[in-house]
């Protein structure tokens, strides 16, 4: 009995790895540099941001060619131009540089 609680208090104290998406609700000023498209924030709240984030800018991902991403890049940039704020939501995931990959962008 002694052995079952002692692996279950084992099996508990082991940390996992939190899958946070992170959410940014406000302002995100688009921003390209060289072939990517950068957001970053302003005037915005941030929270549930992933331990891998680094520094304060989302990215878009890189499908310069894809028809979704022209279809977020016209919502970020009216967005921007209205001064209309935004609920955008990660992926989890970051770039090599510690931004966070953008999953899903809405109009508020």
């Amino acid at each position: 009995m002694k052995i079952k609680n002692l692996i279950l208090a084992a099996m508990l104290l082991i940390p996992f790895p939190s899958y946070a998406v992170g959410t940014y609700i406000g302002k995100l000023q688009p921003y390209f540099y060289t072939d990517a498209l950068y957001l970053i924030p302003v005037e915005s709240q941030i929270s549930n941001k992933p331990d891998c984030v680094k520094r304060n800018y989302l990215r878009l991902p890189n499908t310069p060619d894809s028809p979704f991403f022209d279809a977020k890049f016209s919502i970020l940039l009216s967005a921007w131009v209205a001064k209309q704020e935004l609920l955008v939501t990660g992926t989890g995931e970051c770039t090599g540089e510690g931004d966070e990959i953008i999953r899903s962008i809405k109009p508020l």
